[in-house]
């Protein structure tokens, strides 16, 4: 039987000088954290769905990461990665420290990646509303 239900996985992250740079140069490239049950090993063979345990704390760097890291209600695979860039040092060498305290559940891993975004373009711009009524304003007979 185990004395306490809480466990805690600390995972050191160096980041390479041409990693610093690309972070600084591009706005869009994010460091990325993903959950998953380590069901499998995290193989990148197998699909695992991003999830965290439902009882969680992140912190990087001692800092408390805020961050939505439960998805939908009963819906595997909603959950979106947690986003850790800004709470990264951007120091060559420094070992950055990722600590996610977990509990009720076994096993969990959290790989990160390096990635970059796109930023969405809205679909319609944004106007004042004189400016959309203006059109019907100036067909009325």
């Amino acid at each position: 039987m185990r004395e306490t239900t809480r466990d805690t996985l600390v995972v050191k992250l160096p980041l390479h000088d041409r990693v610093i740079q690309r972070l600084q140069a591009d706005p869009n490239i994010r460091v990325m954290l993903f959950g998953a049950a380590d069901n499998t090993g995290l193989n990148p063979f197998y699909n695992n769905d991003i999830a965290f345990p439902h009882q969680v704390e992140l912190k990087v760097n001692l800092d408390e990461v805020k961050a939505n890291l439960r998805g939908l209600k009963n819906k595997p695979g909603t959950t979106r990665p947690a986003d850790i860039t800004s709470y990264l040092r951007k120091v060559a060498k420094y070992e950055n420290e990722i600590r996610l305290t977990y509990a009720l559940t076994h096993k969990v891993g959290i790989p990160t990646y390096l990635c970059s975004g796109l930023q969405a373009q809205p679909l319609f711009p944004k106007r004042s509303p004189q400016s959309l009524t203006r059109p019907c304003l100036n067909n009325t007979h």
